[in-house]
């Protein structure tokens, strides 16, 4: 019997997979060169399996947590978290001189998209240690405030967990 696990894995492994192989780098590359986007770039071209691979590593090791119970704060991640180490040290991932939080290297290659200098990796789960694709959105700062406000309004504490006291 197939678990939901492999389910989510297989479909998330093989949207990535269709995503690197169509990588194309923007008309304003050039424009927006630095290190990272030179070594995700290098990465998306020249190593997509391996870098598919690295991704299926971190998320068969992520522990799965119960999901939070409903409410508005948590309407956008009804499923539980799949955690890498903790909320204040999350997990670090290094493949073709790349150092990167894994919360961070997993939807940029699952989606093959580098970020800009202004991007950030949002958690709709409000838990930096969850490297879930589905609670992982690449956004600007204005939208990670305002998930912090949504999250603060609801009463959750910083990891997005009950209710605070």
């Amino acid at each position: 019997m197939v678990s939901h696990r492999d389910v989510l894995l297989t479909t998330w492994l093989r949207e990535g997979k269709r995503n690197l192989a169509e990588f194309q780098r923007s008309p304003f590359h050039e424009a927006l060169r630095n290190e990272t986007r030179d070594s995700y770039t290098n990465l998306f071209e020249n190593h997509a399996a391996e870098a598919l691979a690295k991704v299926r590593e971190l998320l068969v090791s992520a522990k799965i947590t119960d999901p939070l119970p409903a409410s508005m704060s948590a309407s956008r991640t009804l499923e539980g978290c799949w955690e890498l180490k903790t909320h204040n040290n999350p997990k670090t991932v290094g493949i073709c001189n790349i150092t990167d939080h894994a919360y961070r290297f997993v939807p940029m290659v699952l989606n093959a998209e580098l970020m800009g200098d202004r991007e950030v990796v949002r958690h709709l789960c409000h838990n930096r240690a969850c490297v879930c694709p589905d609670h992982l959105a690449i956004g600007s700062y204005q939208q990670n405030t305002q998930d912090e406000n949504e999250r603060r309004y609801a009463g959750r504490d910083s990891q997005g967990r009950g209710q605070k006291a």
